[in-house]
Formats: structure tokens, C-alpha cells, sequence
């Protein structure tokens, strides 16, 4: 660094990470390479299991760890900060140094609107009725990185069907107030429990969009129109 025309003195400065923010978890991408090949010949039967498609799955990077499924949880800058794990039981834990994040498929856009569900198998049903959605660990938490992956959007929250899920639900408004462009909570179709419930019972993308009175349009080429 030259001086031009009197002294110049460089100032050293550093990034500060915003309050709140979730770091990435060490190792994570490795362990998350290893875990999509693990996990890749057998991912259909979790497909079968859950009555979603192969493709879905695959765009939330679900992999095998040897005794779990995993799900990678997000930041908003999209580092894995941890994984959810789904035992063949059925039963839902953490891997050890985990911190709660948001699941965001492959393909999942900063722009126009966004639906916000529960859980990752709900993020899946959601991409199979082709929304671009991600989704919170629980009713609850990972609120502030929701407001930051979705400033200046369209918010649809999908509250599941019980009073912790809609209590989640107003909460989660309430941190996205002046921050999201337009907030609304919806409750599954059908009288359905959630998302994934809802598509397993024959639920359509039509049937979403009259939640929040949508028509459906004729697809453009250029993308999807919700």
C-alpha cells in the first residue's frame, strides 16, 4: 500500500459475526460427503418408507452415517451446523456437537416466496409438490436464522395442526416482523397434522395454494410461479 500526496496509515479490522449466529460444525463437510455416499444405494427404501420421492431426499442431501439417516442443518450462509439423525425406528436424535439449523434443500431460492415447515421430511413433501421451502428443526428456535435466509420475501409458515405448532408459528412472525416482506400462517390441508401427512393422504399443490388463495397458473418456462 503506497501513500499518495501525505501518509496513509492502514487500520486493521475484523469480521464480527452478527449476535446469534450459528456456526458451522467442524468436519461437517466431510462427514457429510461420507455420509450421502453411504447412504446413496439405499435411499429409495427411506423414499418407500416415508411416501416421498427419491428426488426430494436427495435434494436435502439425506445420507446413512451406519446406524441413522442424517439430515444436514444450515446456517444461513448454508454451512451444515449439525445433523438431525431418523434411527429405522423412527426415532429422531442429534449427532454429538450438533447445534439446531435449518434444513434447506439444493435449489431452494432467496427470492420471491418461501414456505417454512416443520422438520425435514416436511421440507421433502413440499418439494414434491414443487414449492421452494426449507425448514425449521421444531416449532420452536433457529428463528433468527429464518429472518436472516428470508429478509425481504414472501413468508408462508406451515404451523403443524396442534396448539405448540401454531404457538411456534406466532412466535416466529413476531421475529420476522419488518424483516420479511408479507408473513402468513397456514395449517395443513385436509385437516391433516402436517405436510407430510397431508401429501401421503392425497394432498395437491392446488390444495396449498387455496390455503392462501392462489389459483394455480398456467407454468411458465422461466419458473415456478409459488
Amino acid at each position: 500500500m503506497h501513500s499518495v500526496g501525505g501518509s496513509l496509515v492502514p487500520e486493521s479490522s475484523k469480521f464480527i459475526r452478527p449476535h446469534g449466529e450459528v456456526l458451522p460444525l467442524e468436519d461437517a463437510d466431510r462427514l457429510q460427503a461420507r455420509f450421502v455416499r453411504q447412504g446413496s444405494n439405499r435411499l429409495g427404501l427411506l423414499a418407500m418408507e416415508l411416501g416421498l420421492s427419491l428426488v426430494s431426499l436427495e435434494r436435502l442431501e439425506v445420507g446413512w452415517n451406519g446406524s441413522a439417516w442424517t439430515f444436514p442443518m444450515r446456517n444461513h450462509r448454508d454451512e451444515i451446523v449439525g445433523f438431525r439423525t431418523r434411527l429405522e425406528s423412527g426415532q429422531k436424535l442429534s449427532i454429538k456437537g450438533s447445534r439446531s439449523g435449518l434444513f434447506i434443500p439444493r435449489g431452494a431460492v432467496r427470492v420471491g416466496t418461501v414456505w417454512v415447515v416443520e422438520g425435514p421430511t416436511d421440507v421433502a413433501a413440499m418439494i414434491d409438490l414443487d414449492f421452494n421451502v426449507i425448514g425449521r428443526p421444531s416449532c420452536r428456535g433457529s428463528e433468527q436464522e429464518i429472518a436472516r435466509w428470508t429478509k425481504g420475501m414472501n413468508v408462508i409458515i406451515v404451523s403443524d395442526n396442534d396448539s405448540a405448532g401454531v404457538g411456534g408459528a406466532e412466535s416466529l412472525v413476531q421475529t420476522l416482523r419488518g424483516l420479511a416482506k408479507h408473513c402468513l400462517i397456514v395449517l395443513p390441508p385436509m385437516g391433516m397434522k402436517d405436510a407430510r401427512q397431508s401429501l401421503n393422504q392425497g394432498g395437491q399443490r392446488s390444495d396449498w395454494l387455496e390455503l392462501i388463495g392462489v389459483t394455480e397458473q398456467p407454468r411458465s418456462t422461466y419458473g415456478r410461479k409459488a
